[in-house]
């Protein structure tokens, strides 16, 4: 996954890997690295200079396996608490 500015200057996640048969995203790098990408529709449907098609990651992206739940805790002897607890009366 690549982050990518468009033309609004949000981020975009897109798949790295180039995808010329289902692709929509227009991906190229500027001078400085920074990676821009375009969507391929309207009236510019056609790859311009050295950009390269790629997939949106978002409708690729599954959801991270659950992190595991901690074990039950067990307070220490000291921490044990037995009875009642005092009302103000009972101090």
């Amino acid at each position: 996954m690549i982050w990518c500015l468009n033309a609004n200057g949000i981020t975009q996640p897109v798949n790295r890997q180039r995808t010329p048969e289902y692709g929509n995203q227009a991906v190229r790098v500027d001078v400085a690295g920074r990676w821009h990408t375009r969507q391929l529709a309207g009236d510019r449907k056609t790859l311009e200079g050295s950009e390269a098609i790629h997939y949106p990651h978002a409708p690729t992206c599954t959801n991270p396996p659950p992190k595991p739940t901690p074990a039950a805790r067990r307070l220490s002897s000291a921490k044990v608490r037995q009875g009642v607890r005092p009302i103000r009366q009972q101090r």
